[in-house]
């Protein structure tokens, strides 16, 4: 009786195999976000690719000639003016071009709202006004604390290059005040974004 109950639930048992067929790409949705993903990435492509922002080849070779030129002059760390030669290059985005601005208009994401979720769409002029004016106070601060630790690097940097980048304590001194001013900068460019 219990073998007849045993091989009666077994015969109620479905097992189904999956078989894949060419006619699953266009037919299956799965598929249709690959190739809608595949297109954008073409189509983005065809906008930007084709058209950098202004100058941008020679500002890429002067920061390069720049790294260069830091390069051949023997500093056991990253100099003022090869972090600088490097954020210049970073600035070059396609998004800073005439077709990249018109699009990221349409395509950037919404902002942040504390009460209403509208103002992450829209915000009033006196809203806008006094987030603005709270948001550079902020980046003044940052921007002042900024160029300070730029001209103490700058500083240390030229005591290590007059002792020819032979002393440890000096090298270690340039090293330590160009991080700070790294940290700075990071610091001002952050509170630019929010002014």
């Amino acid at each position: 009786m219990a073998d007849e109950q045993r091989q009666g639930q077994s015969s109620e048992v479905v097992t189904e195999k999956a078989v894949s067929r060419i006619s699953d790409l266009w037919n299956k949705e799965d598929y249709w976000a690959i190739w809608l993903g595949f297109a954008l990435l073409l189509l983005a492509m065809i906008i930007y690719f084709p058209r950098g922002p202004e100058g941008m080849e020679g500002k890429i070779a002067a920061a390069n000639a720049t790294i260069e030129r830091e390069a051949q002059r023997g500093a056991p760390f990253k100099t003022v003016a090869t972090f600088q030669a490097e954020d210049a290059k970073k600035k070059l985005k396609a998004t800073s071009s005439k077709a990249g601005k018109s699009i990221k208009t349409f395509t950037s994401k919404p902002h942040g709202w504390k009460t209403n979720p509208l103002d992450a769409f829209f915000m009033s002029s006196d809203k806008a006004k006094a987030k603005t004016a709270k948001g550079s106070a902020k980046y003044t601060k940052a921007s002042n604390a900024e160029t300070a630790a730029l001209s103490k690097a700058n500083n240390a940097e030229a005591a290590a290059a007059r002792a020819g980048f032979k002393s440890e304590a000096l090298n270690a001194k340039a090293k330590t005040v160009i991080e700070n001013w790294r940290t700075a900068h990071t610091k001002a460019s952050k509170a630019k974004k929010k002014a």
